[in-house]
């Protein structure tokens, strides 16, 4: 037995004070929710989890750009669909003049109509925006990135140019030449009346639909894009589910486990401190027992 040296007192001092280190902790995970709420709780840990937050952040600028995308091609689109009724319209003018019903003066009407609808489309084409970039007018070529780090892809976005002057068979006989010559050159084009609905509604009718197979193509490959965009968003979501869960599981508290956990250090702490009491006292015993009767 010693006495200078209470080794049970020491052991239940070193066991207390292993416990009331790790009663804090355990509180912290209760209370933040997180099981690591410093590097010194799991370095390892902390590292993975900081990297799958941020990936989870540029999971969802990219959702956010995917879906941009979509907005973009959705107003591109809609401003097609109404050139396409424009178009429409102006052929139903040129099969009327083609019919040969109607007088000079008719067909006139019809023309400057015709002028009207097709300077309509010059409009939509040089003002039809998103974000302040224009669409239609043959300047939008962008690489919208929906990765999460450099060298990741992006969906190429060319959209066609749908002003008159690039619309048509070919470079000579676009539809400008659809125009009367004073309407074509307000449009800023010298081939007006080559082919009006005065002078040769057939040719016209031949422009028109090569016209509109271009707005039908343009707006092809923006249904694919659009569907590219929607399949990227559906990935990209899908990606970011499952790194939210697994950062879950390495950074959130399991709050069974951490109270449990407590629950057991809360009672071996009362037990330590009860057993330290008593062995505090063993020496005192002792020297008791060594003392003279009656001392």
């Amino acid at each position: 037995m010693n006495i200078n040296t209470n080794m049970p007192s020491i052991n239940a001092q070193n066991s207390l004070s292993k416990i009331q280190s790790a009663l804090p902790k355990i509180m912290a995970q209760l209370s933040s929710g997180y099981q690591i709420n410093s590097a010194a709780d799991n370095a390892a840990g902390l590292a993975i989890a900081t990297t799958m937050s941020s990936d989870v952040r540029a999971f969802a600028v990219s959702i956010n750009n995917a879906n941009d995308g979509i907005s973009m091609v959705q107003t591109a689109d809609g401003a097609m669909s109404s050139i396409n009724d424009t178009l429409q319209d102006v052929r139903a003018l040129a099969l009327q003049a083609q019919s040969g019903q109607y007088n000079a003066q008719d067909v006139k009407n019809m023309q400057e109509q015709a002028d009207a609808l097709l300077s309509t489309i010059d409009t939509t084409a040089t003002q039809t925006s998103f974000n302040g970039q224009k669409l239609l007018d043959g300047s939008f070529s962008k690489d919208i990135f929906i990765g999460t780090g450099p060298g990741d892809k992006s969906i190429k976005v060319d959209i066609a140019n749908m002003q008159v002057s690039q619309l048509g068979s070919d470079s000579n006989a676009n539809l400008a030449s659809v125009m009367s010559p004073q309407a074509a050159q307000q449009a800023g084009q010298s081939n007006g009346g080559q082919a009006s609905l005065e002078t040769n509604p057939s040719k016209a009718i031949n422009i028109i639909d090569a016209a509109m197979n271009q707005v039908n193509s343009a707006r092809s490959s923006l249904g694919a894009l659009s569907n590219r965009f929607e399949s990227s968003i559906n990935n990209l979501s899908t990606a970011s589910v499952n790194t939210q869960a697994a950062t879950s599981r390495i950074m959130d508290t399991d709050y069974a486990q951490a109270t449990s956990d407590l629950q057991k250090n809360l009672i071996k702490n009362s037990a330590t401190i009860s057993m330290l009491a008593q062995a505090n006292v063993l020496p005192q015993n002792s020297i008791r027992l060594l003392m003279p009767w009656g001392s």
